[in-house]
């Protein structure tokens, strides 16, 4: 048996959480990468430019974007090149995930 997927849009979704003890020092870092790595620059476009919500565990960030056909481990890349930039604050992690479309999953079944 065969499947064929046909990759119609291909998204990334970036997860994000830090103590909320942090936020001035995410905030602060989060402005000079914005600097460094200006938007248009970036292989990807938002689609969900950005979410934040709070729980017990500290602040917690979703991005989304849509990547070009072909761009994804450039898009990859260049994400992790960025949340390197936080490393340094205690407490920070993200995880950075390819998504399908609904279209794309439901190909699959």
């Amino acid at each position: 048996m065969r499947i064929l997927i046909v990759i119609i849009n291909m998204y990334l979704m970036m997860t994000v959480s830090y103590p909320a003890n942090k936020a001035d020092e995410v905030v602060k870092k989060f402005v000079e990468v914005e600097e460094k790595y200006p938007q248009e620059d970036r292989i990807a476009s938002s689609v969900f430019p950005g979410g934040v919500y709070s729980d017990d565990d500290g602040v917690n960030t979703v991005t989304i974007t849509d990547v070009p056909e072909g761009k994804m481990a450039d898009a990859i890349n260049s994400s992790y090149k960025i949340m390197n930039e936080f490393r340094n604050i205690e407490g920070y992690k993200y995880k950075i995930r390819p998504l399908l479309s609904i279209e794309e999953a439901m190909a699959t079944l």
